[in-house]
């Protein structure tokens, strides 16, 4: 299809990643169709990016580098070099497990109860790592994944150490800068809540600055800005069309 020059959003992970080393070394395949990976547009969707709206083939962004980009990338931005190191800890429903029936997704095993898991090795981390290195990253950067007792929903804390005190002020003017044309990223005066996304495109942040310690908290629905609802707001992009349609009330009244 590719060569025939017919538009594609690829929701799949084989195409996110820069270099088939990487993806073998995480995925453990070899990769059929390395040649495409050059050729595709990374389409984080509310970063502006002229590419998207150029391109034939996005590789639409995993659900966890979803949330975490959009909460670090305006603070990559403008003070990358002033980072000791990023922590980022996520939480996910159990829909972002896929749909295979496994024993510790039964309700009986996830009632009342929170756990990590791929610890260390989550696939997401190269795609987040390779991402925030466009942007700037040069610190050390630490993801962990955790299971909730929900069916939806991601919720990312990202702890900041800089190596001077900074006004929160400051740091919030460069996000509100970041997404002043953004239809989809609002920014809280408070902590978000998953249930204020769900079922929904939008990603909520919060920033938090207290001396030299920078948390942001952001959430998202993964099965709708995570996968899906991205996908479409890519390709309202690339034909053109407005931003939102299919994706909030566009009707008027």
């Amino acid at each position: 299809m590719f060569n025939k020059g017919i538009k594609i959003i690829d929701l799949g992970v084989d195409y996110r990643l820069d270099t088939q080393n990487l993806y073998q070394e995480w995925y453990k395949f070899k990769h059929t169709s390395a040649h495409l990976l050059k050729a595709k547009i990374y389409g984080l969707a509310d970063i502006e990016n002229e590419e998207v709206l150029n391109s034939n083939f996005i590789a639409n962004p995993g659900c966890y580098p979803t949330s975490i980009q959009l909460a670090l990338i305006p603070l990559l931005k403008s003070y990358a070099n002033n980072i000791i190191s990023i922590s980022c800890v996520s939480y996910s429903g159990t829909s972002g497990a896929g749909k295979s029936p496994k024993t510790e997704l039964l309700l009986s095993e996830l009632d009342g109860n929170a756990k990590a898991y791929n610890v260390n090795k989550h696939k997401h981390q190269p795609e987040i790592e390779q991402e925030l290195k466009k942007h700037g990253m040069k610190s050390p950067f630490s993801f962990t994944t955790h299971l909730l007792p929900i069916a939806r929903g991601i919720y990312s804390t990202s702890s900041i150490h800089l190596n001077y005190e900074i006004a929160e002020s400051e740091i919030l003017e460069k996000y509100l800068s970041e997404y002043a044309n953004s239809k989809f990223v609002r920014m809280r005066k408070v902590p978000p809540e998953i249930k204020w996304v769900v079922n929904t495109n939008f990603c909520d942040i919060n920033v938090s600055v207290k001396n030299k310690t920078v948390i942001i908290t952001s959430t998202i629905d993964n099965l709708i800005k995570g996968a899906s609802g991205q996908a479409i707001q890519n390709m309202n992009k690339m034909f053109g069309w407005d931003e939102t349609l299919g994706l909030l009330n566009n009707k008027k009244n």
